[in-house]
Formats: C-alpha cells, structure tokens, sequence
C-alpha cells in the first residue's frame, strides 16, 4: 500500500461525505453552534459576517455567499463529540450554561 492509499483509507474512517441523514445534519449544526469547538468557517472573506458554514442534507454551505464543503468529521455527524463534551462539562459542573 502506498502512502498516498494508506492516507485515503485512514480519511475514509475519519470521515464522512454528503448526502447526510436528518439526523446528522441536526448533529452536525450541533457542532458548529456549540461554542465549545472550533466549528467549519467560510473559505471566503465575508466582514462583518459570521463565516460559520450550516450544515444541510447536501453538504456544508456559507449562507452568505453559498460556498459549500460536502466532508465533515465522523465525530461531528455521529454526535460523539457533543456527547462527550457535555458529559464532561456536566461532572464538572460547567453544563448546560
């Protein structure tokens, strides 16, 4: 396997492409409105504006200008992330805020 195979595999488990489930989209926008992570932003410059991109069942896109990502992180779609943070904040006494 060449290295450039064994990183498109390694991509492939870590994430994951559009179309996404309801379910995803709800998990993903999670992510990026969350605060806690540092979400998906525009690849354009927009001042004044909130870069932050929304998912959609089709992808990631700028509300502003309509640039789109299709790929996000396993972790962000499958709710994981949020999970986990939450549970740590709530034994630390710093969730919900």
């Amino acid at each position: 396997m060449t290295d450039i195979e064994e990183l498109d595999t390694r991509k492939a488990k870590d994430w994951i492409t559009a179309p996404w489930s309801d379910e995803q989209v709800e998990n993903i926008n999670r992510f990026q409105n969350a605060g806690a992570f540092h979400p998906f932003t525009c690849n354009c410059p927009h001042p004044e504006r909130n870069y932050k991109l929304k998912a959609t069942n089709e992808g990631l896109r700028c509300t502003d200008c309509g640039w789109d990502q299709r790929w996000v992180h396993v972790f962000m779609a499958d709710g994981s992330a949020m999970a986990n943070w939450e549970e740590s904040m709530s034994r630390l006494g710093l969730w919900p805020f």
